[in-house]
């Protein structure tokens, strides 16, 4: 009795969560005149995929695109800088290293929206507004300390005597780091790799002020941008949003 009421809990638990997303997929796949239906129409009367070329025809593949190429590559820069800070903050003996910590973290607190005017300034005198780097760098600049202090917490989990034994039989600290501590801290590494990621992924605000071209905006933009001055497409919506 009580497996069953577990597996029924876990059941409406996971359907809470997955609702919005089914909701979403629902409404991309439904005709135009049942999108606005009052009352609403839970399940389409047929499988409509207008709204989904619709959106390509729009050019949300190069959005996707620019998306995946700022996402993956701001994670590729914060795992490999956050791997080396991480093993020198855990591994080397030196004065202030909980002050640095701190000060880490304490950056990670200041919201977005004030340091935009300062960052979107340098950007523009660098000349980088509308590229790839006007959005990697402040996306890095974000998700490095969090990065950081996470990767120092699963670095002091690897005991000091198998990295020991690396270097006694010749390895050097950076070896020793790329064969026995990146592995043992793999979990570590994902766990942060995806929060990167989704994050660079879902950013808007940034996105939003410094990118103005089409050939370098991202999802999250795009979807903003998609609305009617008097209506709001919501199938054309819910199908960019599936992606």
């Amino acid at each position: 009795m009580f497996t069953l009421g577990a597996a029924l809990f876990t059941a409406l638990f996971v359907a809470f969560f997955l609702f919005p997303y089914l909701w979403t997929v629902d409404t991309a796949i439904k005709p135009p005149d049942q999108v606005y239906a009052i009352p609403s129409v839970w399940l389409p009367s047929s499988i409509y995929l207008g709204s989904f070329r619709f959106v390509f025809d729009k050019q949300f593949g190069v959005n996707l695109l620019n998306s995946a190429i700022v996402s993956t590559s701001t994670t590729i820069f914060v795992l490999v800088l956050g791997c080396l800070g991480a093993y020198a903050l855990a591994r080397i003996q030196f004065w202030g290293r909980a002050v640095i910590l701190m000060a880490v973290l304490s950056v990670s607190m200041f919201p977005e929206v004030s340091v935009i005017s300062a960052l979107f300034m340098w950007l523009r005198q660098w000349g980088m507004l509308n590229t790839f780097q006007a959005l990697i760098i402040p996306y890095a600049s974000f998700a490095l300390p969090f990065t950081l202090w996470a990767l120092t917490n699963f670095f002091k989990q690897v005991p000091w005597e198998l990295e020991e034994a690396a270097l006694i039989d010749g390895c050097t600290q950076l070896s020793a780091l790329w064969r026995i501590i990146l592995p043992l801290a793999a979990p570590g590494l994902v766990t942060c790799g995806i929060l990167v990621f989704i994050s660079a992924w879902n950013e808007f605000l940034f996105a939003y002020t410094f990118v103005s071209t089409d050939a370098a905006r991202t999802v999250p933009v795009r979807i903003f941008m998609f609305q009617g001055e008097f209506e709001s497409p919501w199938g054309q919506i819910s199908a960019r949003r599936c992606w």
